[in-house]
């Protein structure tokens, strides 16, 4: 399996930006856990945890079932150098979220990307790639 990459990025493409990225099988994987996390299976996954899956500049991230929608979306903290995230979203979003990036899991899709909105008070975007950028970008 390949291995999906992910970190925060304060000017990428105009603005702070969470990137992920990687190849058809960390697009697949990443589509599950949101998957899980839109029908209720799971509750919360540290991504960097999984095995396949791991941050840039010690970047970890954690996805997890809004408690209310007043929740922000994406929240940054660091600590002794390193990056955490926690990105909570509702069912509708996560689900929203796996279908948003299915397309790149199309085997005549070599590269792309897509953007996904989170809907509340989100400080900076978020965005998928297959096949854009090398595994060593920093």
């Amino acid at each position: 399996m390949s291995t999906l990459r992910f970190g925060v990025f304060d000017e990428f493409k105009g603005g702070r930006t969470l990137l992920l990225w990687g190849g058809r099988d960390a697009i697949a994987a990443l589509r599950t856990v949101f998957r899980e996390l839109a029908g209720g299976t799971s509750r919360a996954t540290a991504l960097h945890e999984t095995g396949w899956a791991e941050g840039v500049r010690s970047t970890r991230l954690f996805l997890g079932l809004a408690e209310s929608n007043a929740e922000q979306a994406l929240q940054l903290s660091q600590t002794n150098g390193a990056t955490s995230v926690t990105w909570n979203g509702t069912s509708s979003e996560f689900g929203g979220y796996a279908d948003l990036i299915a397309p790149l899991l199309d085997p005549e899709c070599t590269s792309g990307h897509q953007y996904l909105e989170a809907n509340r008070n989100c400080a900076f975007r978020i965005m998928v790639s297959k096949g854009e950028y090398p595994d060593d970008l920093n």
